[in-house]
């Protein structure tokens, strides 16, 4: 069953955006913003075109209304979900290997994240509630503990590994609750600052998850161990070189933003 049937976006039945119509008026009072876009079954195609700023207020918006703590209303929430079906496809593909039923724990993720978006921080609603998605699938498997525990054993006073991610930053929060804890703290932060582009954010969870799933030393242990290097790189068809390249160049960007700021 795939991850659209899960969501109960059927094929012969109205979408969320066609259920809409009606609401819509009522919406765009509640939120000006909507006015921007005329017909809410046009709404996926004007956000392809819109600027991100202007874009992630639309989807600020329908969150608000679909949030739990909002509007509470749940055809806005499905509106949001299906807007982000191709993201939430893209993670359940990425990590199918896991679980049979990948599509259905995806799903359930995305309901849940979209229903509790924390809307009120005006947040980075896309890349957020994706990020968010893949970390709860993850720590429903059980994958949080062990990549976490090698992380936390790393020097950071070494430069032969700069995987601790500018941890060091976040200190407090890694005593307290762990090194992937901060670590998805300290990407959600980066998304939501656009410190990095989602493309580097993705790439960085992938290679977490991949040095979950090798046997390193505690010498290569972290992202840019060699063999999470080589998963990551199969897995998206490119180059080792090109992965340990990109993936470095996003840490040091996230390093050189928030030391400054930890200062």
């Amino acid at each position: 069953m795939s991850l659209r049937t899960q969501l109960g976006l059927t094929d012969g039945s109205p979408s969320p955006a066609q259920r809409a119509v009606q609401a819509w008026p009522v919406w765009v009072a509640r939120h000006s913003v909507l006015a921007r876009v005329d017909d809410p079954e046009q709404l996926a195609q004007w956000l392809r075109g819109a600027a991100t700023v202007e874009a992630n207020e639309v989807l600020l918006a329908l969150g608000e209304l679909g949030a739990v703590d909002g509007a509470d209303d749940t055809a806005a929430a499905s509106v949001l979900a299906e807007l982000l079906v191709p993201g939430a496809t893209a993670i359940a593909r990425d990590l199918h290997t896991m679980c049979p039923r990948m599509d259905e724990l995806v799903a359930g993720q995305l309901w849940i994240s979209v229903r509790t978006l924390s809307w009120a921080n005006r947040i980075q609603v896309a890349s957020t509630v994706l990020m968010n998605v893949r970390r709860d699938v993850l720590r429903h498997l059980g994958w949080a503990t062990p990549w976490a525990d090698r992380v936390s054993l790393l020097d950071p006073t070494q430069d032969q590994d700069a995987s601790w991610l500018a941890i060091e930053c976040h200190r407090s929060q890694v005593e307290q609750r762990g090194a992937q804890e901060a670590l998805y703290d300290l990407l959600e932060e980066a998304v939501e600052d656009q410190v990095l582009p989602s493309r580097e954010v993705r790439l960085l969870l992938g290679l977490a998850e991949a040095s979950d799933a090798v046997v390193t030393r505690r010498a290569n242990a972290g992202l840019t161990s060699k063999p999470a290097v080589r998963a990551v790189a199969a897995d998206q068809h490119t180059s080792s070189a090109s992965v340990e390249r990109r993936a470095r160049r996003a840490l040091a960007q996230l390093r050189g933003t928030y030391a400054r700021r930890s200062a």
